[in-house]
């Protein structure tokens, strides 16, 4: 295991003495976060672009790659890459999973949106 990761890291192939134990450890010392917890961590800690903020929005908006280039006038290949910074940075790995992220989190593109403004 890599040592970043910790004791808290729970690996999928531990045995199940193991995850049970690990579990119940962070229910008690209460450190087990849910995923709402760990994406506002994510969330008020990223840092993107003016840009990146303008595809973040069209792609909430559900516009496609095509579309929010030809809107904003820039090439295919420069929405993806912004597209792929942001997915990054929220540790998500498909656009599919990122526009649903923030369709089912309306609240996660204004914490991004303030940091944003107070970082400019």
């Amino acid at each position: 295991m890599p040592h970043h990761l910790g004791d808290d890291y729970i690996d999928s192939n531990s045995a199940l003495e193991e995850i049970l134990h690990k579990i119940n450890t962070a229910i008690g010392s209460g450190r087990l976060r849910s995923c709402a917890e760990h994406y506002a961590t994510i969330i008020k800690n990223i840092n993107i672009t003016e840009a990146q903020m303008r595809v973040m929005r069209e792609i909430m908006r559900g516009m496609s790659t095509n579309q929010i280039a030809k809107k904003h006038t820039l090439s295919v290949k420069t929405v993806y890459s912004h597209a792929s910074n942001i997915k990054e940075r929220l540790n998500i790995s498909t656009r599919y999973t990122l526009f649903h992220y923030f369709t089912n989190n309306s609240s996660a593109i204004s914490v991004i949106e303030s940091n944003f403004l107070r970082n400019s």
